[in-house]
């Protein structure tokens, strides 16, 4: 799944498994997108799913060039649009919040430092998520707003939100496409490791399995002794 990029939209999913073939040699090894570069903590993965929402399937590119060749492939194969993040281009940076919201019940912290990422992707997860606040519950999202004069998105942990500007937004979260590739990159990790912790556990016991052997062979050998 992570391989062949599923979960992402269409245009994106064939054109990173395009560029992964070689058809698009500049963008070989230098395009990303922002759903493969962040690592996020499973109790992070809804909030991040929605605070990031269709930025998710954005790409990443070395600069502007490499973007230009990309839209102009999806045009030719006619393969549909997707936004791109020139790393030369793109500059971010994350909102300066005062002691008094930092300290008030509920609030959690600016998304863009809640998750994991290369540095050299910084600017653009900024970009994408420094003027985002998370918070723990819709009712305590809505006493930081306030003091905020609702200047800022902010994201509980159950994905709901409030826009800048004050319009809310919730109900039941969707676990869709975006919570798979958020969450299955957690799972992997996971998995990987109970692999090593089991086959550490093979390891002792084939120790331990080699040791009766070759007690076994003493034991065999003092048996035929005793019958000498």
């Amino acid at each position: 799944l992570e391989k062949e990029y599923e979960g992402y939209n269409k245009s994106v999913k064939n054109l990173m498994k395009a560029i992964q073939k070689g058809h698009i040699q500049n963008a070989l090894n230098n395009s990303f997108v922002v759903g493969e570069v962040i690592d996020v903590k499973k109790e992070y993965e809804v909030c991040m799913e929605i605070a990031l929402g269709g930025a998710i399937s954005n790409i990443i590119t070395k600069d502007e060039n490499v973007a230009k060749e990309l839209i102009n492939y999806l045009k030719a194969n006619k393969l549909g649009r997707a936004t791109f993040l020139p790393l030369n281009i793109i500059k971010g940076n994350s909102i300066e919040l005062s002691n008094d919201i930092k300290s008030t019940p509920g609030y959690i912290g600016i998304a863009c430092d809640l998750i994991n990422y290369r540095e050299e992707f910084s600017q653009i997860i900024k970009h994408i998520l420094g003027r985002t606040i998370i918070c723990e519950d819709m009712d305590k999202a809505l006493n930081i707003a306030k003091k905020l004069r609702y200047k800022y998105k902010i994201v509980t942990l159950a994905g709901e939100i409030i826009n800048a500007g004050g319009a809310l937004t919730g109900g039941s979260v969707y676990q869709g496409k975006n919570s798979n590739v958020i969450g299955r990159k957690r799972e992997i990790k996971e998995i990987k490791n109970k692999i090593k912790e089991i086959e550490n556990k093979i390891k002792l016991e084939m120790d331990l399995i080699q040791k009766d052997q070759n007690k076994l062979t003493v034991l065999e050998e003092s048996c035929l002794h005793l019958k000498d």
